[in-house]
């Protein structure tokens, strides 16, 4: 049986405008590609909301917004995120 190796790993997130996703993701792979096992994955994804941690500023990918969490109803914030 061949001894598995385990390669570092590195993850990176972008965000991009929905027009941008699959121009960005070809970009990667072409410079990503080695052509050898492991070389990984790109998955767009969707993505409805963003929220800072630091100012609990609501925004919206591509539309910034001034609404901080506080500003929201209880039925509107996320069940895991306090005032």
């Amino acid at each position: 049986m061949a001894a598995m190796v385990m390669q570092d790993q590195t993850k990176l997130e972008i965000y991009v405008a929905r027009e941008q996703a699959e121009r960005v993701a070809a970009a990667i792979i072409e410079s990503a590609r080695t052509g050898e096992v492991g070389d990984g994955i790109v998955a767009i994804l969707p993505v409805h909301r963003v929220f800072s941690v630091r100012t609990r500023a609501d925004t919206i990918p591509n539309r910034p917004s001034q609404a901080t969490l506080s500003d929201k109803s209880q039925s509107e914030r996320p069940a895991h995120i306090e005032p």
